[in-house]
């Protein structure tokens, strides 16, 4: 019985450090895509540069569909 607990233990520290890699690795990737999201792109319709996440877009653009 006391085998079989340190073999869970160990299996349950294995995990742990997967996980917590796994979820760095999905940190990472967040980060990068939220400053992807917050860099300002070139407008299609003028020389002006807009953001993604802007509000101040989400509150002035209106819908014509």
């Amino acid at each position: 019985m006391r085998a079989q607990t340190v073999s869970l233990r160990l299996s349950c520290r294995e995990r742990m450090v997967t996980t917590r890699e796994s979820l760095a690795v999905a940190e990472q990737a967040a980060a990068r895509l939220q400053a992807r999201r917050a860099e300002p792109l070139p407008s299609p319709w003028s020389t002006l540069h807009w953001a993604h996440d802007d509000e101040t877009l989400q509150s002035v653009l209106v819908s014509v569909v």
